[in-house]
């Protein structure tokens, strides 16, 4: 069970008591993501197409511009190379259509994740070398393809790259780049005063600059920025500043569902209501993510640049079908490793070769989920059985990049950073390298923390309180979904409900109020409680009077079903 606090930092609420646009709640919230600077602060106030940055701030903007329309005037052959998961997908898409919408001789290629890695690679450059083009701009990769510039470029190739990840730096800590034109709010160089634009921001600003520049197709922006919020939700990152405004803006177009394809993928998946941050990053972006990590990644651009509907209800129909494939394939694989599980560290290594090398980071996850322990899961290379890659992922109070970085001698690859990391390993090597971590981290203990927003009694909820929490939606990295808790609530009413039996729906009170309440993947929940509450348990399964109290966090929501609207919390801890 996780450490409960109440955050308290009295500072930040100091600096937001002059905004009178928010209210106190708002300004706590806020300040408790320390969203107190004026650039964040003004996504909020004023999410608008106008308050989004000039994209000729970035810096070789105005070069990258200049060669592309020397391409489009010379009538040359401009090649797009994109990235295998939903946001290299959705910057594929903007590019396509951005340029495409003033230009036809543009074509798109992505590399296959287990044949040809992450990223530029010579076999991609020889392609388009064969193919005639001499414009390659790269989405969300290339920074760190420094030789593969190099080897474009002797071959003929002009190469723009636009990416958002961090760029490598030597042992003296001096940044490395590729010797070519670059779009990378990350680079130290870089003048650009928002830093945390994910892939398809970044071309989403390439293609703003472009219209800019020919003075023409604005009204497009609008639509391919349904594309940018893909990007930004789905690669998770800050969603402050003009990641908000993207966000905003894109749910807005996305609701309108005029994308064929889009419409096509949420029919398959039978939603019908609202797109909103759950929507894109648990529906979409996984349909979209599967297809990259266990057939072609092509098929998501195609879905979102196909005109034809029953082209595109094809590929709905596959990518719904890979997605459950790739659920039962992670369900698997995570049921066989945790079964025969020993944690006797404070790191998790485990190498299975019967695991699909693209969802070991998702195994990872949901392992690292369920005993809160740093993992690393690894498999057989499909190109080499000597060889083992695989994925980690972390807990907050252990730096994985850092930690792993001392092991460099024994990876033939290694990137990441503090949360998650991607690796290869001799086999021979991996069980030395495995006991040393471990003994390393042995007697490493992590502790669970959830910060809480505020304390609210439960009976004090109202809509015009869930208004006010709304209003800052929407909510993920850097703007968490707030939590809030309260003491001493009733279980006036407690049942499992759900195909799997997994869900807890129960009837709180507290103060004489009445409020529904719902938990998800709550069976080791219902366990505890029943530990806790013995006997005495089944008279809230029967709804009859009793003293059974509970500590709750939670956050409050409006739950809509059958055209009929109610307060609902949805709990998150219970103790």
């Amino acid at each position: 069970m996780s450490n409960w606090y109440i955050c308290n930092k009295k500072e930040n609420y100091k600096k937001l008591e002059k905004y009178d646009q928010f209210t106190r709640l708002q300004k706590r919230i806020l300040g408790n993501r320390d969203i107190v600077d004026e650039i964040k602060l003004h996504s909020f106030i004023d999410s608008s197409f106008s308050n989004l940055h000039d994209p000729f701030l970035m810096n070789y903007m105005d070069q990258a511009i200049e060669r592309i329309v020397e391409a489009i005037t010379m009538e040359e052959k401009i090649r797009i190379v994109g990235d295998y998961d939903q946001d290299g997908v959705a910057a594929t898409v903007i590019l396509m259509k951005g340029i495409g919408s003033i230009y036809p001789n543009i074509s798109y290629d992505i590399p296959d994740r287990i044949e040809d890695g992450y990223g530029l690679n010579n076999s991609i450059i020889d392609k388009a070398v064969r193919d005639g083009v001499s414009l390659l701009i790269t989405c969300d990769n290339g920074i760190t393809c420094v030789d593969e510039v190099i080897y474009g470029k002797k071959k003929g190739l002009d190469i723009i790259i636009t990416d958002h990840h961090n760029p490598q730096f030597d042992e003296d800590g001096k940044e490395i780049l590729p010797d070519t034109l670059i779009l990378n709010p990350k680079i130290s160089y870089s003048n650009y005063p928002f830093k945390d634009l994910c892939g398809a921001g970044v071309a989403f600003k390439l293609v703003s600059a472009l219209f800019l520049a020919i003075g023409d197709n604005f009204d497009l922006l609008e639509d391919l920025i349904q594309f940018a919020a893909l990007g930004t939700i789905c690669d998770v990152v800050d969603l402050v500043g003009e990641n908000r405004i993207i966000a905003i803006l894109g749910l807005k177009v996305l609701n309108k569902r005029e994308n064929l394809g889009l419409d096509a993928l949420l029919r398959e998946n039978s939603w019908d209501r609202e797109i909103d941050y759950y929507t894109v990053g648990y529906i979409i972006g996984p349909s979209i993510n599967s297809s990259g990590r266990i057939f072609d990644a092509r098929l998501g651009v195609e879905l979102f640049l196909s005109d034809d509907k029953d082209t595109v209800d094809q590929y709905a129909y596959e990518l719904y079908s890979l997605n459950n494939e790739r659920k039962n394939m992670t369900k698997k694989s995570f049921d066989n490793i945790v079964s025969s599980l020993h944690v006797d560290s404070g790191i998790i290594i485990e190498y299975n070769k019967d695991i699909h090398e693209s969802i070991c980071g998702l195994v990872a996850g949901r392992i690292k989920e369920k005993y809160y322990i740093p993992t690393i899961i690894l498999t057989e290379s499909e190109e080499d059985p000597n060889i083992l890659k695989g994925s980690g992922r972390s807990v907050e109070e252990f730096n994985m990049f850092e930690n792993l970085l001392k092991y460099r001698e024994y990876f033939k690859s290694f990137g990441g950073h503090d949360m998650a990391c991607g690796l290869s390993i001799r086999k021979d090597k991996f069980i030395e390298f495995r006991e040393k971590i471990k003994d390393e981290f042995k007697e490493s203990k992590y502790e669970k923390a959830i910060n809480v927003d505020a304390p609210i009694s439960i009976n004090n909820i109202s809509t015009d309180l869930i208004d006010e929490i709304e209003a800052l939606a929407p909510f993920g990295k850097a703007n968490p979904k707030p939590k809030f808790a309260d003491k001493n609530v009733r279980i006036k009413r407690l049942d499992m409900v759900g195909r799997n039996k997994d869900v807890m729906r129960l009837l709180l009170e507290k103060n004489n109020v009445s409020i529904q309440a719902i938990m998800f993947q709550a069976e080791e929940v219902f366990s505890y409680l029943e530990k806790k509450f013995g006997s005495n348990l089944s008279l809230s399964i029967r709804g009859e009077n009793n003293n059974n109290f509970i500590d709750i966090i939670y956050y409050p929501q409006i739950n809509e079903f059958n055209g009929f609207k109610n307060i609902q919390l949805n709990i998150q801890e219970l103790r």
